[in-house]
């Protein structure tokens, strides 16, 4: 589909409360990544990784993770139903079935925490503090499923400086239907060098853009919702827990339309118009929580990462795409999933580095 889309912004407000050292001096930024589930300046890990941080994401107006392959070498996606349930592939390696109880062989994680279905891929991007993609087999470390590779997605932490962020935009796309986005970030001390929050906020509506003749009505319409709340808790300068919620709610109704012409035929069809009998939708919604706790010794550091998620899906697709009451496809899905994961690391400075951990 030949797609024209023109962003035009029309709101952008950033303001910072505090105090910044500045640099006139420009030097190339290092990147740290926990690709081997320790901080490590990207330029320094073995690995065949590309890395993105979240100012580059903002500049790149990202909206959900199937973007993430602009930026990554190698790596693609697919899906049947817009921006629900991608199928990533690493150097051409994957999974291509959509059951949703088929692990995928491109690992998903957000926060460390592994995204097993692959119907809780589809989430929205905003306020992170970057992502990693990793090329090759990571079973080691990462799990016994990530032969094609892992992707790790990293949200946006508080901090004790006192930010108020936001912005909103307006683009054309598909039949010049306008697409809106609003976003904001609140972060902020609640208590000094004790405790900081980050709230986040996403809201994006596109208006419809496909005539449906049977019924005279329009549809294309897609609508998401998503929130992260973030804290983070430093009682002694050892420890460092984080605890992370997130919801988000996402509607579309603007897949598989194109399957017959206006007129029932296959001749030709025309992506701008339908004939359907029924209305479809894709329905989805995701909550997710997780808590990370790090304790930084002399000789060893300890963490442990508790994460639970909920994903429910609904869809109703007009198979056969005409006017007739030929076909029609229900999906309801209820995803429930618990990780934990305790990890025992050796101090960076030691001549032998060693990991030691138990995931469930």
């Amino acid at each position: 589909m030949n797609e024209l889309k023109y962003i035009a912004t029309i709101f952008a407000l950033f303001l910072s409360f505090g105090t910044t050292a500045g640099n006139s001096d420009r030097t190339l930024e290092e990147i740290v990544v926990t690709a081997k589930k320790r901080p490590e300046i990207a330029q320094n890990v073995p690995l065949s990784i590309s890395t993105i941080t979240g100012n580059g994401i903002r500049d790149l107006e990202w909206d959900n993770s199937i973007d993430i392959i602009k930026q990554s070498t190698a790596l693609s996606a697919e899906t049947w139903s817009g921006k629900s349930q991608p199928r990533f592939k690493i150097r051409g390696l994957g999974t291509s079935d959509y059951n949703i109880g088929q692990l995928s062989a491109v690992g998903f994680y957000v926060n460390e925490v592994v995204i097993n279905s692959p119907i809780s891929h589809g989430i929205e991007i905003y306020d992170l503090e970057r992502v990693e993609v990793l090329r090759g087999p990571q079973g080691t470390l990462w799990g016994k499923n990530n032969t094609a590779g892992a992707i790790h997605v990293v949200t946006a932490k508080p901090t004790h400086e006192y930010q108020l962020m936001g912005s909103s935009s307006i683009g054309f796309v598909n039949n010049d239907a306008p697409e809106h986005q609003l976003e904001a970030v609140i972060n902020g001390s609640i208590k000094e060098d004790l405790l900081a929050a980050r709230l986040a906020l996403k809201r994006t509506r596109r208006d419809n853009w496909i005539d449906n003749l049977a019924t005279g009505d329009e549809v294309g319409q897609a609508d998401s919702t998503a929130g992260r709340l973030s804290l983070l808790y430093t009682p002694s300068t050892a420890w460092d827990i984080n605890l992370i919620a997130e919801v988000s709610d996402q509607e579309d109704d603007a897949y598989s339309y194109a399957g017959l012409a206006a007129d029932s035929s296959l001749a030709k069809p025309n992506i701008y118009k339908t004939n359907l009998d029924a209305k479809n939708f894709d329905e989805n919604e995701y909550r997710n929580i997780t808590l990370n706790a790090s304790w930084q010794g002399e000789h060893l550091s300890f963490t442990t990462i508790s994460g639970y998620l909920e994903t429910e899906r609904r869809v109703f697709q007009d198979e056969d795409a005409s006017e007739n009451d030929i076909s029609f496809d229900i999906y309801l899905s209820d995803i429930e999933q618990f990780n934990q994961e305790f990890r025992i690391t050796s101090s960076p400075a030691d001549a032998l580095r060693w990991i030691l951990g138990f995931h469930y």
